[in-house]
């Protein structure tokens, strides 16, 4: 399992050690990104086969949803900046409303998840769940962070 997670770990390295016109494009590098998460968080939480059996499909359709919404709020902001000095303060309150709106559904959104996945994991892993999340993300953006910094020198 080690050795699987490290070749896993591994693997962007490699890709990114390709030269541009090899690169994955952004759909197949999500789905590195979630396979790498999911054994990233599957070792870090020691899921049992019977917990991960029932634990991923919940899991998977929280960050489904929740990954919709952020779109949806990414989309509504840059709309919103983008023709600032065109909208009225009605529009623009209009605007902040929704916002508002899908901020509170991402928080409920956040608050079912755990109540369902509290259901199926104990508090500990639970814990340890959120730990893993937090650790992926910086690892992720690390990783980023390089091959900006990588993808510069070579400029």
């Amino acid at each position: 399992m080690k050795r699987f997670i490290f070749a896993l770990l591994l693997t962007p390295m490699i890709m990114m050690a390709q030269p541009e016109r090899e690169r994955p494009d952004r759909t197949q590098m999500r789905e590195r990104i979630k396979s790498e998460r999911i054994a990233f968080i599957t070792e870090q939480v020691k899921l049992s086969p019977e917990e991960a059996q029932s634990f991923w499909p919940v899991y998977n359709n929280f960050t489904s949803e929740l990954e919709q919404i952020r779109k949806d709020l990414r989309k509504l902001r840059k709309n919103r900046s983008a023709q600032l000095d065109k909208l009225s303060d009605k529009e623009l309150d209009e605007a902040f409303a929704e916002e508002l709106r899908l901020m509170d559904r991402q928080n409920t959104l956040m608050k079912e998840n755990h109540q369902q996945i509290r259901k199926i994991l104990p508090a500990r892993k639970v814990a340890q769940l959120y730990d893993a999340e937090q650790k992926f993300r910086i690892q992720l953006m690390k990783r980023m962070r390089e091959r900006g910094m990588q993808q510069m020198e070579e400029e």
